[in-house]
């Protein structure tokens, strides 16, 4: 979902900018291999020479971080066809003259920033390779899921996409011929990772579950899930496989717990966690909790560190963008320094070399926190310019523009008609209460790049005050 948004609409600045590829200096690269294993640094990237990632629509990917630079759609060539497309092999040939291409802004950045051991790119580099089929595929091919969690958009939940932003469900483009093309390329596979969606819930998942386990049952799978199905058909499945597990949890506070996670229990989250660590850890499998550290749990990660070591469970931490009620990024500088000042203050006890990842990965969190209040204070410092009114509101009719061309492809826009007037009405009043200046522009130009539907997505999971408290930020996204 982040990295979509990431991808897709962020620009950074002119030295950055590039329509096809870019060659990364010879001294980032050097310095980046060193923190890479040996076999790793053939390549600059082993995504498009290991992966296929797979997305809702049928579009297929190097990697899950690159959704805007497409290898092909399943609708339209098959697997064979786009894993040896002219796309795919023009992707290739760039990674080994050094460079990236259009959309792998994330990693670009990360190097730059210097960020190698946590660079997305890394997340490749412990896969083996093939010659002729990828041993890595991703899916995120279903969005149900039967939660509503405040950070999350329809795309990655149908129970979302239902009830808070009234979308009619869609056909999925994933059936038979899919599954009868996949049994060509499962016998090469090593890894997979499913996500979603609640990956427990979505009954293609289980049909891909089912072929890897008559085919290539060594092959080891990674579900990431909301950690709040388990039933019989789940352990069945769990015991027909080799399938790691990463869990979503963003509070140990049940109250904290159910504003973020709706629709859920802590109680029983934390009860599936047990039964799942029991699995992971007596068959000698992986398991990690996700953690989106937020304005609502910030001071929660550090028990949660706690609980990881105590149970001997692997720490993720996932970065909240949007909305703007929930993200870190958009507080201002003052607030940044606390949060840092009270992570950086606690101790832990290590005793083995899972809770000193943990820590690695925690301070890894706080270095980031330590970036985004460099940026906050550059921009208090910042002294806006003032921007002709007309050019301002030329760009705000875009974005409302956008938003009724939105609706007038919708069937039955009569009933959509009150839903539209009440998003337009919202963006007005956050826009009339920002100054026209120069960051006000940049802002509502970032806006402007997104898709339609990624527009009103973001509107629906924002109150008043934190999509005020986002346009209001938004032009120091860039720079993040």
């Amino acid at each position: 979902m982040i990295t979509e948004f990431l991808n897709k609409y962020f620009k950074k600045n002119n030295k950055l900018q590039n329509n096809e590829a870019y060659a990364l200096p010879i001294n980032i690269i050097k310095n980046f291999n060193k923190t890479r294993p040996l076999k790793a640094r053939k390549h600059l990237c082993n995504a498009p020479f290991k992966n296929m990632f797979f997305s809702a629509e049928g579009d297929v990917y190097a990697c899950c971080f690159n959704q805007k630079y497409s290898l092909g759609n399943i609708n339209e060539k098959s697997l064979k066809e786009i894993w040896n497309s002219e796309k795919a092999i023009y992707f290739r040939n760039q990674i080994e003259n050094k460079e990236l291409i259009n959309g792998c802004d994330e990693c670009k950045y990360s190097l730059y920033n210097k960020q190698y051991k946590s660079t997305l790119i890394s997340t490749y580099d412990k896969y083996p390779g093939h010659s002729e089929y990828p041993t890595y595929m991703e899916f995120q091919i279903s969005n149900l899921c039967n939660l509503e969690c405040s950070m999350c958009i329809g795309d990655f939940s149908s129970t979302i996409a239902i009830k808070r932003e009234h979308r009619k469900p869609t056909e999925s483009p994933y059936g038979k011929d899919f599954l009868s093309q996949l049994e060509e390329f499962i016998p090469h596979l090593k890894y997979t990772l499913f996500s979603g969606g609640e990956p427990f819930i979505s009954p293609i998942y289980y049909d891909i579950w089912e072929l890897i386990r008559k085919i290539n049952p060594s092959c080891n799978i990674m579900v990431q899930t909301n950690g709040t199905i388990l039933n019989e058909k789940v352990k069945n499945v769990l015991n027909g496989g080799i399938f790691n597990i990463g869990i979503s949890i963003d509070s140990l506070n049940k109250e904290t717990y159910k504003n973020i996670r709706v629709n859920a229990s802590l109680d029983e989250t934390l009860k599936n966690i047990l039964f799942f660590k029991e699995y992971c850890h007596t068959n000698k499998n992986y398991i990690s909790l996700s953690f989106c550290p937020m304005q609502q749990n910030w001071h929660e990660i550090p028990d949660i560190i706690n609980f990881c070591n105590k149970n001997e469970i692997n720490i993720f931490f996932s970065t909240v963008w949007f909305p703007g009620k929930n993200a870190l990024w958009v507080l201002d500088s003052k607030k940044i320094i606390e949060i840092i000042k009270k992570l950086s203050d606690t101790k832990f006890i290590i005793h083995n070399h899972l809770h000193k990842e943990n820590i690695r990965i925690y301070k890894n969190l706080i270095n980031t926190f330590e970036n985004w209040y460099k940026i906050a204070l550059k921009w208090e410092n910042y002294k806006p310019i003032e921007i002709d009114p007309i050019e301002i509101m030329k760009t705000e009719n875009e974005i409302f523009q956008k938003i009724n061309n939105y609706y007038a492809g919708i069937n039955n826009k009569t009933s959509e008609n009150n839903i539209e007037t009440n998003i337009i009405s919202k963006l007005k009043n956050a826009f009339n209460n920002i100054p026209n200046n120069d960051t006000k522009l940049k802002g509502l130009q970032l806006i402007c790049s997104y898709k339609e539907s990624k527009i009103i997505e973001n509107i629906y999971r924002e109150d008043e005050e934190g999509l005020l408290l986002l346009i209001k930020n938004l032009h120091r996204f860039r720079d993040l």
